[in-house]
């Protein structure tokens, strides 16, 4: 049926539509004085109008474009895709990938606070191989709440070395790379807390660079909180990867933040040989 003769049918019906349907099935849109006759909401909860076809006034027809038209059309498409928050969020998470000098970490903690401290390290190189799995004996106790996420106590932490005793080791592994972090902000912190704790010369760490993992995920996948943030967790539940490691372990977590890296990395070698096909 052509547009003329479905505009015909419909207006006969009386039918009524969302401005989406109108200018897409009947390129249509509602007039100077229209209102909607009823309202409905989507999946979202999100509420939109309908509107009578007969309130309505047609579009202005589709020009056919020229071959020269499209081309350009596709080169400014690609450069709006080459220049989204995505596209660079993918395409470091890809550069990440063929560096030799990164690294990732993560860690788990007496509490949130400005006087808590680092109690569990875990460092993994890109690929997730481990190169670091250390606790750390804290100078305060581990609250409570903190313990029920990571099931580590005070008692457990006893013989443990602490930070000070740590930090060379540390040190060496950090110094001069790029440090992957999921919530590179809070880690960071962290770790600039418990040094100062034991009196340990923190500029080294304010030396770190770091390239927080959490901040690419929400580029590249979306958001999924009032923060403008995502956890970990939803992290890897889009991306659809089933994650063996216990979770809210420094080295599990270390190791599920190296394959999100890889995850994006093929997802970007993916997407930039779809493009260059089309």
């Amino acid at each position: 049926m052509d547009l003329e003769a479905k505009r015909a049918a419909a207006l006969k019906d009386n039918r009524c539509f969302s401005k989406t349907t109108l200018k897409v099935e009947y390129r249509m849109k509602p007039g100077a004085n229209a209102q909607p006759v009823k309202f409905y909401k989507n999946g979202f909860g999100l509420s939109y109008g309908v509107y009578l076809i007969s309130d309505c006034v047609p579009m202005r027809p589709l020009v056919k474009r020229s071959d020269k038209q499209k081309e350009n059309d596709k080169k400014l498409g690609e450069i709006a895709r080459k220049s989204s928050r995505r596209y660079q969020a993918l395409l470091m998470a890809h550069d990440l990938m063929m560096m030799d000098n990164v690294v990732v970490l993560d860690t788990e903690t007496t509490g949130l606070e400005s006087d808590d401290q680092i109690i569990e390290i875990g460092v993994t190189d890109i690929k997730g191989n481990v190169l670091l799995e250390q606790r750390v004996r804290p100078s305060v106790p581990v609250n409570p709440e903190a313990s029920n996420v990571h099931a580590i106590c005070d008692v457990e932490l006893e013989h443990e070395p602490c930070f000070l005793e740590i930090e060379p080791q540390l040190k060496q592994l950090l110094t001069g790379k790029t440090v992957v972090i999921f919530n590179a902000e809070f880690d960071i912190r962290l770790l600039n807390q418990t040094a100062n704790a034991f009196g340990c010369d923190s500029a080294w760490i304010a030396a770190i660079k770091t390239e927080c993992a959490m901040y690419l995920a929400a580029d590249i996948l979306g958001p999924t909180n009032r923060y403008g943030t995502i956890s970990l967790s939803d992290t890897l539940y889009s991306l659809g990867v089933n994650f063996k490691h216990q979770a809210h372990s420094a080295i599990g977590d270390a190791i599920a933040t190296a394959k999100i890296i890889n995850e994006f990395s093929a997802l970007h070698c993916h997407e930039y040989k779809q493009s260059n096909t089309i």
